[in-house]
């Protein structure tokens, strides 16, 4: 029997939007686009939980196939997320990759630093976190480790120079 993969992505962030609006169209016309439906994602540069939602600020950048924010460093600018929900903001920390799904509300302008920043503000319906990489391994995986005494070149062979006994001992050296 044969099945398919199931995936704990939402489809709204799987399947690309309608739209091909970018954080950086909205900031140019920010009245114009006004209650479309739009997925965009990046970073997280900070979490806000407030009395009544939680906004996220988050550094947008392109996505892939499956709607996961891609690790270029290329941007589209900044936009809000906000969520009527409280959100962890220890597990939405800076630095995560998320994804949303929402319909664009009207754009605000705050401070970034000394300089005004018009926002454009996303209300968010799906929300994903993407889950930290693991780094690769950094050691060499040798197909023979456990059937060193089966093989006949095993002491001998040229191309183990990475263990103790094949290194050539230090020289001291004398002053």
């Amino acid at each position: 029997m044969i099945t398919g993969c199931a995936s704990n992505i939402p489809e709204q962030i799987r399947k690309p939007a309608n739209t091909t609006l970018t954080p950086v169209d909205v900031r140019n016309h920010p009245k114009s686009y006004t209650g479309q439906m739009v997925r965009w994602g990046g970073t997280i540069i900070r979490t806000e939980n407030r009395k009544d939602r939680t906004r996220f600020i988050i550094l947008a950048k392109p996505l892939d196939s499956n709607g996961q924010p891609q690790s270029v460093d290329t941007h589209l600018g900044r936009f809000i997320a906000q969520s009527d929900r409280f959100i962890e903001p220890s597990l939405y920390a800076a630095g995560r990759e998320v994804t949303v799904y929402g319909t664009l509300m009207p754009s605000i302008t705050e401070m970034v630093d000394e300089y005004p920043y018009l926002y454009p503000v996303v209300a968010v319906q799906v929300m994903h976190l993407w889950p930290v990489p693991t780094p690769e391994p950094d050691y060499w995986y040798d197909p023979w480790y456990p059937w060193y005494p089966f093989d006949p070149w095993y002491p001998y062979d040229p191309w183990y120079p990475r263990y103790p006994y094949h290194r050539p001992t230090p020289k001291k050296l004398t002053p």
